[in-house]
């Protein structure tokens, strides 16, 4: 059976557009954990990667809302 990409994109837009909230708490969440494990060595290729993923489901990914390993942060 073919996998038809086509169609999980669109299915991942669709829940995007219904449930922004979750998608956003999401990426938040992936975005601390692999800071987490990085020590925030890769933060802004975290934060790019969040906000290129949310744009592409049509969601805010928490632009500018760097948690976790920021400046004047105490980390997780």
């Amino acid at each position: 059976m073919a996998l038809r990409i086509g169609l999980i994109v669109n299915q991942a837009r669709r829940y995007a557009a219904q449930n922004p909230e979750k998608v956003t708490s999401g990426l938040d969440r992936v975005g601390d954990a692999v800071n987490s494990r990085t020590g925030g060595k890769h933060e802004a290729s975290v934060t790019k990667a969040k906000d290129a993923v949310g744009k592409a489901l049509g969601t805010s990914s928490g632009r500018g809302r760097r948690r976790g390993w920021g400046r004047g942060s105490s980390g997780r």
